[in-house]
């Protein structure tokens, strides 16, 4: 079983905008409205897979599970809280999305904790837990950390996306994958005392160190149009991404993600794995706004993508 942990979801309110300049008044045409959240888009990116996953997290007035609908298996607590709205503006001569997301409210006192026990309850040893996003206001930056080591006691296998502090003191409760972008890794590196890598042998230097440090099975480091880097004990390999043109990318990282964390269920090999992910995002970049990878696309885009290159 697969379980994506959603702490902060929210509605996408994606606008489209030819030259977005944030010196002016940009005048934006709306085009979509979608539930979002990292854990949601990765939850919604298996099931569009045909993959069986449970979103497991916080309910906002049921607007969560009226997005996801009726037949989607979920463990939700209710906060009794407005949900969260994010707005998206893509930039169409840039291809990129300026983001302007809300932190939401503070949760009812205890509703982690419960959350926690609630599926803690109910994992099997060998389930795939995927902790991805935000935390919701006012959440102390260890929780990711905490729940790791929780998880991983009770022989989860632990898939985590998060970035900032959060990620920082994430590192020592040693989750099997950590998914940062380039953004992402250059602040821990940052944090570290640590300079970014120019070139992709550095990096992979890097990530390499960093795994046996912390006792990390996989780092997947997401490089955007330069495509992806997977490091394990088998080595560091390197795909790049199919051309596609892109209408969209809010939710491209969740859906490799998702898809790294579907290949690891099924026991599959780094190239595999890498490729798969690179696939998944591909697939999303092609649609509008927070969308989910259609599963035909995703297939021809699999064929389509290099065989990864160890570095």
């Amino acid at each position: 079983m697969i379980w994506a942990v959603s702490f902060n979801p929210c509605t996408d309110k994606t606008v489209l905008c030819e030259h977005f300049d944030e010196h002016i008044t940009n005048r934006v045409m709306p085009l979509r409205n979608d539930l979002g959240g990292k854990a949601v888009n990765c939850a919604l990116a298996l099931r569009a897979l045909g993959v069986p996953v449970t979103l497991c997290g916080m309910e906002f007035g049921g607007e969560v599970q009226k997005g996801l609908g009726e037949n989607f298996p979920t463990l939700l607590l209710e906060t009794g809280l407005p949900l969260r709205v994010n707005l998206k503006i893509f930039d169409k001569s840039e291809k990129r999305t300026v983001e302007v997301n809300e932190s939401g409210e503070k949760l009812p006192d205890g509703l982690m904790e419960q959350l926690k026990d609630e599926l803690l309850a109910r994992i099997a040893e060998g389930d795939i837990v995927i902790l991805s996003g935000s935390l919701p206001y006012g959440e102390d930056t260890g929780t990711y950390a905490a729940w790791c080591s929780d998880l991983r006691a009770r022989g989860a296998v632990v898939i985590a996306d998060c970035s900032g502090e959060t990620l920082y003191k994430l590192l020592p409760a040693g989750p099997d994958l950590i998914k940062p972008n380039q953004h992402e890794m250059e602040d821990l590196l940052t944090r570290m005392d640590q300079h970014m890598p120019s070139d992709l042998k550095g990096l992979s230097l890097v990530l390499n160190a960093l795994r046996h440090q912390y006792h990390i099975r996989y780092i997947l480091c997401s490089l955007g149009k330069d495509g992806a880097l997977l490091s394990s004990d088998n080595g560091t390999y390197h795909c790049t991404p199919p051309p596609v043109e892109v209408r969209g990318d809010v939710g491209a990282g969740d859906a490799m993600t998702a898809a790294a964390a579907w290949q690891i269920s099924l026991g599959a090999d780094e190239s595999t794995i890498l490729r798969f992910g690179t696939a998944a995002a591909g697939a999303v970049l092609i649609g509008e706004g927070t969308c989910a990878p259609d599963k035909t696309v995703f297939a021809g885009l699999t064929q389509q993508v290099a065989e990864p290159r160890k570095i």
